[in-house]
């Protein structure tokens, strides 16, 4: 191995990590939706349930997600499933905690104000 591979070695195993985090993470955003166990179907969850997930996952709190989403009551109002998460939302979820967009642009439901 000549010292130009060398020093470039550590920057490609680094990329390789990153890249093989991120399979990981879609893997465990898809496989978190199963739907039934008789069936074997497999689906993504809907953006808020991944999120709360990945909250779980990583030991996020909500207010851990204010400088993605906004004010605390901007959270609990997503989170809630009172408010959607809009597109800058989901751009800032994707790139701050490194999220795959696809999973989080996905339609769900909201519930209905009382």
């Amino acid at each position: 191995m000549t010292a130009a591979c060398g020093n470039q070695l550590p920057a490609v195993i680094l990329e390789q990590s990153k890249d093989l985090a991120h399979l990981h993470e879609r893997r465990i955003a898809c496989s978190v939706g199963v739907t039934s166990a008789v069936t074997s179907r497999w689906t993504c969850p809907a953006p808020i349930d991944f999120l709360l997930n990945v909250m779980e996952w990583r030991g996020l709190s909500r207010m851990d997600l204010g400088p993605y989403i906004g004010s605390r009551a901007r959270v609990a109002e997503v989170l809630n499933r009172v408010r959607p998460l809009t597109l800058e939302m989901i751009r800032r979820l994707a790139s701050g905690l490194k999220l795959p967009a696809d999973v989080l642009i996905r339609g769900y439901e909201l519930k209905r104000a009382a």
